[in-house]
């Protein structure tokens, strides 16, 4: 009896430490909403830094969370694979992660948590790019699909939805390629916004923000100090220098456009390119999400 009870108390010492309580950004919305022009203007003007798209976070952490039972050094081995071996890494770094290894695997135990590894891999990534930070955070928009796991991983995070108009979310989805059809794209903008409320209901203390695409690109230069003033993080001294690594969007072609002077010329564009039967097909399945984020169809 005295075995199992040990047994489960180190399970739960084991689970409990899988907490950060510090601090990250998350910009979160359905994709083709300004992840990454947002991640821009964050960066160019405050001591953030933000990677291109990890796509990684939530299936590493569920593996995390899964192998208490391991040594430390295997969990640390196991969650820097998940970022190393992912097909886009080359776009974020050249370099392997074993400098990041050697780091975590000194860690006292308090600090044993996924979110500490992050910080140090983030630290890693921060120095290549030549960006200095306080900080980290992360823009990928398909966390939402798993944003419940890591909410609870990340407390104490900022959470930044974005939301735009589907229909220009939907057309942009279906031009660049990552959905063939506007259904399948309606459905992730859905399923984002959707879970979104949700978190908001699980969560109600949590530190969250709504930012509109639109308003953004109308008014850039004052929603990036709102979001500086609710993240409370410190202006940059020094310009970002020439060397800077942004590495996706001087890369991928469905992001050339942040390259550009901020403008609204995607506003409402969705709209105009879409045939009357493709907004049909995209209302039908928006129209309960569209209502709650005031998006006119």
């Amino acid at each position: 009896m005295g075995v199992s009870v040990n047994i489960i108390e180190q399970f739960k010492k084991f689970t409990q430490g899988n907490v950060f309580e510090g601090k990250f950004l998350f910009i979160l919305g359905s994709g083709r909403s300004g992840n990454t022009l947002t991640r821009k203007l964050l960066v160019e003007r405050y001591r953030l830094y933000i990677p291109p798209q990890t796509y990684v976070i939530a299936p590493a952490l569920m593996t995390f969370n899964r192998t208490p039972h391991l040594r430390w050094e295997e969990r640390v081995r196991l969650v820097l694979s998940a970022f190393e071996y992912q097909e886009t890494y080359e776009i974020i770094s050249m370099n392997g992660l074993y400098p990041v290894f050697k780091q975590c695997v000194q860690l006292p135990d308090e600090k044993r948590t996924f979110g500490h590894i992050l910080q140090i891999i983030w630290g890693f990534w921060g120095r290549e790019a030549s960006i200095d930070f306080d900080l980290p955070g992360d823009k990928t928009p398909y966390n939402m699909a798993s944003i419940n796991v890591i909410s609870r991983a990340f407390p104490n995070a900022y959470y930044l939805f974005i939301t735009r108009h589907p229909y220009d979310v939907c057309a942009s989805y279906v031009k660049m390629g990552r959905y063939t059809d506007y259904v399948s794209a309606a459905r992730r903008w859905d399923m984002a916004h959707r879970n979104w409320l949700k978190l908001q209901r699980r969560n109600p203390k949590i530190k969250s923000m709504l930012l509109r695409y639109e308003e953004l690109v109308f008014e850039p230069a004052t929603h990036v100090s709102e979001i500086g003033a609710w993240l409370g993080v410190e202006n940059r001294s020094v310009n970002l220098g020439e060397d800077v690594s942004w590495g996706d969007f001087h890369v991928y072609g469905h992001l050339s456009a942040v390259k550009s002077e901020v403008n609204t010329d995607s506003v409402g564009r969705g709209r105009k390119s879409l045939s009357q039967e493709d907004q049909h097909q995209i209302k039908n399945i928006v129209s309960e999400m569209s209502n709650e984020f005031h998006h006119d169809l």
